[in-house]
């Protein structure tokens, strides 16, 4: 990573131009029109950037690769630990987040689909600990929630019969929905060490704890000229965890008016998970259907005690930070490999009750090469407050989207964020807000395993995505 910094000894000198502190207001007041914006429920299964972590980085959306200057070194850039001066304990930066996923109406079908939630972000705590027997290396702690999400979509149609009178076509209604949860918690332990006055070396080890939880439901009727009524309906649930281990190398370099720093993520080492699969469909039969759907069937398998797996790239990122005069800049890249397609669960194939050919079901994550970026600054306002801004993406990473598929976050999302933080003695204050957006055409899956891809379903199933998400951040470092 790349990341220009200019240390607080260089970059916070005191009261700067008119023009930086217009600079500086100018950009809040954007972020804050921003937020004002049409709100669209956290969804980001295929982010890598799409959480924060520490005061500082909260402030500068997570673009502190090489300037990182608390104890998020230990996520940032172990290395950096090393060439801390001091090491307050951090208290994660307090957030509060409104997220949503808008589909607009299609016309045609007559269906909304849309998520909305309001709650706390991820979690950050870390700390360091003391032993006399290390010398100048350091060790530190850090529990963090690296993701977490939940939402669910539904889209429902109803078409209405002529009061009084009968019809000559048929009628139909449904309902389709997904609601989707994971989280994934990550704790660690650094070991960092200068290397001189300018160098610092480190690696953090840490334990993931992944959950998830994926379910989708179908229903459909129609009442038919002749009276008569037909269903299809389907559930599908799949839940699973899995913890595995990884490490994150890091290298940092501070000179008085810039800073460097490079980062390493290895592959994650599987240790052990567990899931299970629940399916059932059934149907009395629908001539809108192709054969054999028209006809009665039911299908169903539940299979517990599965292995759940899942998988980290490789990731190497670069970041900097230099100091003008007026302000600092920092900015930050990090590179994500692909991730081949696999299997989170292995299904065992199953037999229909009511007969038919062998069928197969599989639940797959494949995820894409990415790299994302971003850029922010530091604006001093006076010897205690300061003001940060930033831009940065947030690519995802979501393979091909198949009928195997448990990714569901297929577009790319775009951060802005402002805020100011001021300091009293050695404890700091900050107080920022971000605003996030994206949005992509997202194909949904309301087809359940068994069923005919080619089927007249009532219910569109190409729908316009807009991810809107909005954060309250405040956040308080303490020295003991």
């Amino acid at each position: 990573m790349f990341v220009l910094r200019l240390p607080i000894s260089a970059s916070r000198q005191g009261p700067l131009p008119r023009t930086a502190v217009l600079l500086s207001v100018c950009l809040t007041i954007a972020c804050l029109f921003a937020s004002l914006l049409p709100s669209a429920a956290r969804a980001q299964d295929a982010q890598y950037w799409s959480e924060q972590f520490g005061t500082q980085a909260n402030l500068l959306g997570g673009i502190v690769i090489g300037s990182v200057n608390d104890l998020s070194a230990t996520y940032y850039n172990p290395g950096a630990l090393g060439l801390l001066k001091e090491t307050n304990f951090l208290l994660a930066t307090k957030i509060f987040q409104y997220e949503s996923l808008s589909m607009p109406r299609n016309l045609n079908d007559e269906i909304d689909l849309s998520s909305n939630r309001f709650g706390e972000a991820p979690d950050f705590l870390a700390g360091e600990i003391g032993f006399h027997w290390l010398y100048d290396d350091r060790l530190a702690y850090s529990i963090l929630t690296r993701h977490r999400s939940d939402f669910e979509i539904k889209g429902r149609r109803v078409d209405q019969a002529p009061d009084g009178s009968g019809t000559t076509t048929p009628l139909q209604s449904g309902e389709i929905s997904t609601r989707q949860s994971f989280s994934e918690y990550w704790a660690g332990i650094t070991w960092a060490k200068a290397l001189g006055q300018d160098v610092g070396i480190g690696v953090t080890v840490y334990g993931a704890l992944r959950n998830q939880r994926t379910r989708r439901n179908f229903d459909f009727a129609a009442s038919l000229p002749d009276g008569s009524v037909e269903t299809v309906n389907g559930i599908e649930d799949l839940d699973y965890w899995n913890t595995r281990t990884l490490a994150k190398l890091g290298v940092g370099f501070s000179r008085p008016s810039y800073s460097l720093g490079m980062t390493l993520t290895t592959p994650s080492l599987d240790l052990f998970g567990d899931g299970s699969y629940f399916l059932q469909t059934s149907g009395s039969g629908n001539p809108l259907f192709p054969p054999p759907l028209n006809s009665p069937r039911m299908q169903s398998t539940y299979q517990p005690g599965l292995d759940g797996t899942y998988k980290n790239s490789w990731a190497v990122g670069l970041g900097g930070s230099y100091g003008f005069k007026m302000m600092t800049l920092h900015c930050s890249m990090e590179w994500f490999d692909r991730v081949d397609k696999y299997d989170v669960v292995h299904i065992d194939p199953y037999y229909p009750q009511t007969g038919g050919e062998l069928q197969t079901s599989s639940k797959t994550v494949e995820l894409n090469s990415v790299l994302n970026w971003g850029i922010g600054f530091e604006v001093p306002l006076d010897s205690k407050l300061y003001a940060q801004a930033s831009f940065a993406t947030d690519y995802s990473a979501a393979g091909q989207p198949d009928e195997s598929s448990v990714t569901f976050s297929q577009w790319n999302i775009y951060q802005i964020t402002g805020g100011m933080e001021f300091e009293f003695g050695a404890n700091s204050v900050t107080l920022g807000l971000a605003y996030a957006f994206g949005g992509q055409d997202v194909k949904l899956s309301p087809v359940i395993p068994g069923e005919a891809e080619d089927a007249d379903l009532p219910i569109d199933t190409i729908v316009r995505v807009d991810y809107r998400r909005l954060k309250l951040m405040l956040g308080l470092s303490l020295s003991f």
